[in-house]
């Protein structure tokens, strides 16, 4: 999916700033604080085996991984990772670093 620069650089800032708040959380999680995770909503609803440090962790390569792809110009970007169906700007907007359509994503 191609973008204008404009709109590359809001979906990358909106990236960049979401990194840096679970950066920010993954930091007070090492120093033995406890996080403020009420901007990750779904971040609590992870496999219960897993370790909250290791769903912080994998939430931070998501972002990443995304922000690359963004600015490598990758055409696989801002489309479902199981259809291929273009995400609606609007969801990238919101979420940048969504990876599925939504009748994908109700159908796991």
């Amino acid at each position: 999916m191609r973008f204008d620069e404009e709109i590359r650089a809001r979906l990358r800032a909106e990236l960049l700033r979401r990194g840096q708040l679970v950066a920010t959380q993954l930091a007070a999680l090492m120093a033995g604080k406890s996080p403020d995770l009420s901007a990750f909503p779904g971040l609590l609803a992870g496999s219960p085996r897993q370790r909250l440090e290791d769903r912080l962790r994998a939430y931070l390569q998501l972002l990443n991984a995304q922000r690359v792809k963004l600015e490598s110009g990758d055409a696989s970007y801002g489309c479902c990772e199981q259809c291929g169906v273009a995400l609606p700007l609007v969801v990238l907007e919101e979420m940048p670093w969504a990876q599925q359509c939504q009748s994908c994503a109700s159908a796991s």
